[in-house]
């Protein structure tokens, strides 16, 4: 137990590293980025210690949270902060035994935003939200992957509906995906563990 909360703390630390230096590299400034890392490693830390999920999803969720930070605040997701925690997610799922659901949910997951990406011709969604997605395949699963990403895609639009309604925001404004991915992640990961704590 205390192995997997020191990782996870220390997972998400180097990946909020990761992200900083792939801001300063693009020139952005991520503000008050430090302190969002320290607080996501402590409220993962505390998650890891009481969770019944396993490390790889764990993972999985530290790596949505950063990502929707810095796609919050940049509208940037960076190739080495998704790269690097796809890779992640899939090593700890291979040592976990399910390494062939991971590396499956990447592929499907990644595969279907993919599609989306060419059918909208890049307008709809973004490369990164493509990259993004193989994350929470990775740590989904293939089916858990693609219901994740439905009730993402749920979330978004009731929020963007009721923006439009409340004059916040336009037709034709470029959404930023990464925080919705991992509020449908949160969603669908809640609504399993209320009925039956099955994911893959």
């Amino acid at each position: 137990m205390i192995g997997s909360v020191s990782f996870i703390i220390a997972w998400t630390l180097f990946l909020g590293i990761l992200a900083q230096h792939a801001a300063r590299r693009r020139g952005l400034v991520l503000h008050a980025a430090s302190r969002y890392w320290v607080a996501t490693a402590w409220v993962a830390a505390v998650v890891a210690a009481t969770s019944w999920m396993s490390l790889s999803l764990e993972a999985a969720l530290v790596v949505l949270v950063v990502a929707a930070v810095v796609d919050g605040q940049s509208g940037f997701i960076f190739d080495p902060l998704v790269v690097t925690g796809a890779l992640g997610v899939i090593i700890i799922a291979a040592i976990e035994g399910a390494g062939t659901s991971s590396v499956c949910g990447a592929v499907v997951t990644a595969g279907a935003i993919f599609c989306i990406w060419i059918l909208s011709l890049g307008r709809g969604i973004g490369l990164g939200d493509v990259k993004l997605a193989a994350v929470v395949g990775a740590g989904f699963g293939p089916l858990g992957g693609i219901s994740a990403i439905g009730v993402s895609f749920v979330v978004g639009a009731a929020i963007a509906v009721a923006r439009l309604a409340a004059g916040t925001v336009h037709f034709g404004v470029p959404i930023r995906f990464g925080p919705y991915l991992l509020a449908g992640s949160v969603c669908f990961l809640a609504y399993h563990r209320l009925s039956d704590g099955v994911i893959r």
